[in-house]
C-alpha cells in the first residue's frame, strides 16, 4: 500500500473559534499571526519568522524575533516585501547591514536602476509573478503609461513594480 501526503485538514488544526493559531498535527507545530511590536515578540522562540510587508515593520521587531530565533539550533527569520517610501524599516535596514558585510542573505527582484520604465524585460525582472501569469502585463502596461506623465506615479511604480528603493 502505498501512503501518499496527507490532506491539510489531517496536517493542521484550528484550536477554537476565534483563536488565531493553527495547530501543526504532523509537528506539533503552531502558526499564527503576531504584530510588530517588540513588548508582544519579547520572549518568543520562533522555529520559522516570516515578516510579510517588512518595508512597513520597524527594525527593532525584526532584530526582537531574530534574536529570539537565534536560541534554537535551527531558526530561520524571512523578511519578504516591496520597496516603499521610507528607509527606516526592518527590510531596508536589513538590506543595507547584508550589503555592508553582514552575514546572512539578502535576495532583491528588481529592474536595474537606470531602465526605462516602458522597458518590458525590466517589468519581468522585478516580476516574477508577472512570468507565472499571476500578474497582468496590461495592467503594469497600463500603470507606466501613466508613471510617463506624472513624476509621483514613476517613484510610485518605480517601487512597487520595479522593486527600487528611492534612495
Amino acid at each position: 500500500m502505498k501512503m501518499g501526503r496527507p490532506t491539510v485538514s489531517k496536517k493542521f488544526f484550528v484550536t477554537a473559534a476565534g483563536d488565531t493559531r493553527i495547530h501543526s498535527w504532523w509537528n506539533s507545530g503552531d502558526l499564527q499571526p503576531l504584530p510588530a511590536d517588540v513588548d508582544r515578540l519579547q520572549g518568543l522562540i520562533p522555529t520559522v519568522a516570516i515578516i510579510d510587508e517588512a518595508e512597513l515593520v520597524p527594525f527593532d521587531a525584526f532584530w526582537t524575533l531574530r534574536q529570539g530565533a537565534g536560541k534554537r539550533p535551527v531558526s530561520l527569520t524571512i523578511l519578504i516585501g516591496t520597496p516603499g517610501p521610507e528607509l527606516d524599516n526592518a527590510l531596508y535596514r536589513w538590506r543595507t547591514l547584508v550589503g555592508e558585510g553582514a552575514p546572512g542573505r539578502y535576495l532583491e527582484m528588481a529592474a536595474p536602476a537606470t531602465c526605462e520604465v516602458l522597458d518590458e524585460s525590466a517589468w519581468e525582472a522585478a516580476n516574477p509573478a508577472m512570468v507565472a501569469g499571476f500578474l497582468r502585463r496590461d495592467v503594469i502596461a497600463d500603470e507606466a503609461a501613466v508613471a510617463m506623465l506624472d513624476p509621483d506615479a514613476e517613484l510610485a511604480f518605480r517601487m512597487y513594480r520595479l522593486g527600487q528603493w528611492p534612495d
